[in-house]
């Protein structure tokens, strides 16, 4: 058979076609494995849980981190917007009933503040025992949506009424606006609990991460109010409970291991929220004193008398004998910074370990991380606790980091799994 022309020329666009697609194909996947590779590039220690997950977990942040800044140089929007907004078109709650789940969640408001509601279909007669939850978030993001993955499993394993508060966050409000809008929510639950058909005598408090330091500040000032019963326990999640000291053993291992833009949380973030959610604006001289680990006075260390319950001899042996640490020398910080931010890193409101008597509080457990920077403020917290009669319990998670609370897929962690089951344990066992 003789082919004409027009075969052979259909024949040459055919080849030409497959040469472009096969080009085109060799591009994508040249750019997929640089884009993998240059967002799988965190360092991870020896020893940390689910290490390959936890580097996709990472990347996985990083890229909405760039995607943020992109829009906040694109759109001239300010980048803990334009995170936010990427958070919640990546992340959607679940719809207010879920097959084979006996919760059933609903939006609302309780003193004024909008609350997320998780209560079981099937209620069981007679007052119940409920729980309060506030999430993380650096006081700057977060929400009751994006934790819903989170609060609604923990609803489902207590089968009782769970309560989430969508909390004002910073820049828009600042200290002590979310430690506010937490303490008013708790304290109208309480006083209207039979509506709920909760027992008022049977509710407890928890959080992780800020969520946890506004936990522990409203237990306190629940405690000092008499006009409702007090909380029964509080459950606290690698909380944030003192700002005097940012060089501690953890810290500084965290930046040798991490550095300043590593790890899940990174510290440029942490100290950016700190500015954000303090003076309602990024102020670099506060930010980079808290990233030179250098924010209170020399005097103030000599004088306080909160000093030691951030002693550094507090933290067991067998905890810091992997710490990468040598302590700086003392000396003075910025005095105009530390003189604008002494009233809020002295105020129990947002670092509750503040608070000079803790007498009578509600027993506490808290958990810390083996790889969270925070360690050291749990175990201080935990020590003061015991110190007053406080009945506290400790439980620390090697391989753990800060982030890695709970079952939430895609990224369940073998240790925020074995942290989420210790977690609803002591609630069942405390209520």
């Amino acid at each position: 058979m003789i082919l004409s022309s027009s075969d052979w020329q259909g024949g040459d666009t055919e080849n030409r076609d497959m040469r472009r697609k096969r080009v085109f194909n060799t591009v994508l996947v040249a750019a997929l494995v640089l884009g993998v590779a240059f967002y799988c590039n965190h360092p991870v220690p020896d020893g940390i849980g689910n290490p390959w997950r936890y580097l996709v977990f990472c990347a996985a942040k990083e890229f909405i981190t760039d995607i943020s800044y992109l829009q906040h140089i694109v759109l001239s929007q300010q980048y803990v917007y334009a995170y936010r907004d990427m958070m919640h078109l990546f992340t959607q709650p679940y719809p207010s009933e879920v097959p084979g789940s006996n919760i059933r969640s609903s939006v609302t408001e309780m003193a004024g503040v909008k609350v997320r509601i998780y209560e079981p279909i099937k209620g069981k007669p007679g007052l119940q025992p409920a729980l309060i939850f506030i999430h993380g978030g650096g006081f700057c993001i977060g929400s009751t949506a994006l934790y819903d993955a989170l609060v609604r499993p923990i609803a489902e394993e207590l089968d009782a009424l769970v309560l989430s508060i969508e909390y004002r966050l910073g820049p828009e409000a600042t200290h002590p606006a979310a430690f506010e809008d937490c303490f008013n929510v708790t304290k109208w639950f309480l006083q209207h609990a039979a509506d709920f058909n909760v027992d008022d005598r049977r509710v407890g408090i928890s959080g992780d991460s800020a969520g946890g330091s506004l936990a522990a500040s409203v237990s306190q000032y629940i405690h000092d109010d008499h006009d409702v019963p007090d909380l029964k326990f509080q459950a606290l999640i690698y909380p944030v409970v003192q700002l005097i000291d940012v060089n501690t053993p953890s810290m500084e291992t965290h930046k040798a291991l991490f550095g300043v833009n590593g790890g899940l949380v990174t510290w440029e973030e942490a100290a950016s929220f700190l500015s954000l959610y303090l003076l309602g604006q990024e102020d670099n001289v506060l930010i980079d004193a808290f990233l030179d680990s250098n924010l209170s006075l020399e005097k103030f260390w000599h004088d306080s008398i909160h000093a030691k319950y951030v002693d550094h001899n507090l933290i067991p042996q067998h905890i810091r004998d992997g710490d990468l640490f040598a302590k700086k020398p003392l000396h003075d910080g910025n005095r105009t910074i530390w003189e604008h931010v002494k009233h809020a890193f002295l105020d129990p409101r947002l670092c509750p370990l503040m608070r000079e008597d803790m007498s009578d509080l509600p027993p506490a457990f808290i958990a810390t991380c083996e790889f969270d920077g925070m360690r050291d403020n749990g175990i201080f917290y935990v020590n003061k606790l015991q110190e007053y009669g406080v009945k506290a319990e400790w439980k620390h998670y090697k391989g753990g980091f800060h982030g890695v609370f709970g079952p939430t897929w895609p990224f369940t962690f073998d240790v925020g799994r074995e942290m989420f089951d210790d977690f609803i344990h002591y609630i069942k066992t405390h209520w």
